[in-house]
């Protein structure tokens, strides 16, 4: 799976070049995150392999040539209010035309991984932000996708609640084995999620560089370590360049 050459501008007067030339291998299985000013395309690549937008030069292409499976986590739940949680995990599946029996099994199972056992009869406005985030990644998560597009899904959650959903994906993506794209502002979140951190300037965002994370390990206990806070450096290293604020 690979962006090649993927540019993106919206009209207007005048045109706004969002991004110039982004090329990316994404190989199955590995998690890779984006990270990068605000406003440099981040959630653009993500909406045109979701087929929410469509490139103005360049494109993707999967091996085998098949569109893979798509889950997408937005940056907000976007749970529907007036249905259970366990019907609006099985939304996509629902949509798929599967049977009822099939799909229940499967949001029960969903809901279950992302540790909201007994909330399957509950109601979004009756749980916390936190716990409507697991439902969205449940609900992203109940078609089996090969690829996972997350746009910062955690980002309006406290800081103890996002490094506890980040173990709970951490987690996820080690078990299943789906390929992961994370955009997100947080760079220790990048870290401790990714194997590849890439890094854009600001708009037009092009691909100022990119940071391998290869920790010996995945625990709350690794974001106090010097390992762990020499790759933010390079990470933040790489941002300042992209922003013309050092080398």
């Amino acid at each position: 799976m690979a962006l090649r050459g993927l540019c993106r501008t919206f009209s207007g007067d005048p045109p706004v070049e969002a991004l110039r030339s982004i090329d990316i291998d994404l190989a199955p299985g590995s998690f890779t995150a984006l990270i990068g000013p605000s406003g440099c395309g981040k959630t653009t690549v993500l909406r045109i392999l979701a087929g929410l937008d469509e490139a103005s030069s360049g494109g993707f292409e999967f091996e085998p040539s098949r569109t893979p499976r798509i889950g997408y986590c937005f940056q907000e739940p976007r749970l529907l209010p007036w249905r259970r949680i366990d019907a609006n995990v099985a939304l996509p599946l629902e949509l798929e035309g599967m049977p009822r029996e099939e799909r229940r099994r499967r949001a029960g199972s969903a809901i279950e991984r992302v540790e909201l056992g007994g909330f399957a009869a509950a109601m979004p406005a009756t749980l916390s932000g936190g716990m409507r985030m697991r439902a969205a990644v449940a609900r992203a998560l109940v078609a089996e996708p090969q690829l996972l597009l997350l746009d910062e899904p955690f980002g309006a959650l406290d800081e103890v609640t996002r490094y506890r959903l980040d173990e709970m994906l951490h987690d996820l993506w080690r078990r299943d084995r789906f390929t992961a794209l994370l955009v997100t502002h947080s760079i220790p979140e990048a870290v401790f999620l990714a194997e590849r951190v890439v890094v854009l300037s600001p708009r037009p965002g092009r691909i100022i560089g990119e940071v391998a994370v290869d920790l010996t390990e995945r625990t709350p206990q690794v974001r106090a370590t010097d390992e762990f806070a020499h790759l933010v450096q390079r990470v933040y290293r790489l941002l300042l360049e992209a922003m013309g604020d050092g080398a």
